[in-house]
């Protein structure tokens, strides 16, 4: 339930500051889908990454971003896939929505309100299914 912590956290923070939306940034492998290292290798879902993605995707109040060392080739390919699936990313790995300010240079690193990557201590074989649940009760 940590992650939903973090979802938690960033809509009271949405709340207080009278935000439209926050950020999402989120990373491919070993996140959304299982690791194949290969371009056109089956792509599979984690249970409840489809449909708690999906969910983010139709909801105004989440911006989703890609937050992929993928090469440019398989970021399109990848777009391309989500987007079949009912999943859109309006950013990668930058957010153009964000401008420097007195607060953050945003120039080297995208500003998102949570990341949800497995080396950041996601852990897509629980955390998906507590997302859904959150997003779908809100």
């Amino acid at each position: 339930m940590s992650i939903v912590k973090a979802f938690i956290k960033a809509f009271e923070k949405k709340q207080e500051r009278g935000w439209d939306k926050i950020y999402v940034f989120v990373d491919i492998h070993e996140t959304v889908l299982y690791p194949t290292y290969e371009l056109n290798g089956e792509k599979r879902f984690y249970a409840s990454a489809l449909m708690a993605l999906q969910e983010m995707s139709n909801w105004d109040e989440i911006s989703l971003g890609l937050y992929t060392c993928s090469y440019p080739e398989e970021i399109e390919e990848y777009l391309i896939f989500f987007e079949e699936n009912g999943i859109v990313f309006e950013h990668v790995n930058t957010n153009k929505d964000e401008k420097n300010s007195k607060y953050g240079y945003f120039n080297d690193k995208p500003y998102f309100n949570v990341l949800l990557d497995d080396k950041a201590g996601f852990d897509p074989e629980h955390d998906w299914y507590d997302i859904y649940k959150y997003i779908i009760a809100k």
